[in-house]
């Protein structure tokens, strides 16, 4: 099988190319946590999901930001990049990977289990301590 850039320049469809994106498994993506490489683990739900729970080392980055965002957050493309959302049936780490890719990332896959197999499977996630919280009664 060849790489994703060479599969995805036999596509038609554009929205057939998305069904191509590399994936990582929840095996693989926690032994490279693990391992303390460098990579970039891009989380794409929205800012409050994130808050709550995010893989451990995980940066957000939603399908509004990545346009304007991906450049400057990840200035090197040929960066090892993983992407996940909720998992099941959501579509944001597919938007931005697609987006990567159009801005030619070279290295990006989708963990395609979300943060809910990885919770599934009792891995540690974090939080995002708010800076100012809301006071209490509203």
């Amino acid at each position: 099988m060849g790489s994703r850039t060479e599969r995805a320049s036999q596509v038609c469809d554009p929205k057939d190319e998305l069904t191509l994106m590399d994936t990582i498994t929840r095996p693989e993506l926690k032994a490279k946590i693990d391992s303390q490489k460098r990579f970039s683990l891009i989380d794409a739900r929205e800012r409050e999901e994130f808050d709550k729970a995010h893989l451990p080392g995980a940066e957000r980055m939603g399908p509004v930001d990545a346009p304007r965002a991906a450049a400057h957050r990840i200035p090197n493309k040929s960066s090892d990049i993983v992407i996940y959302c909720g998992g099941g049936a959501c579509e944001a780490s597919r938007a931005v990977a697609a987006e990567l890719a159009a801005q030619d990332y070279e290295q990006v896959r989708i963990y395609e289990g979300g943060i809910k197999d990885w919770v599934k499977a009792k891995f540690a996630t974090e939080a995002t301590v708010a800076l100012h919280p809301k006071p209490l009664g509203t």
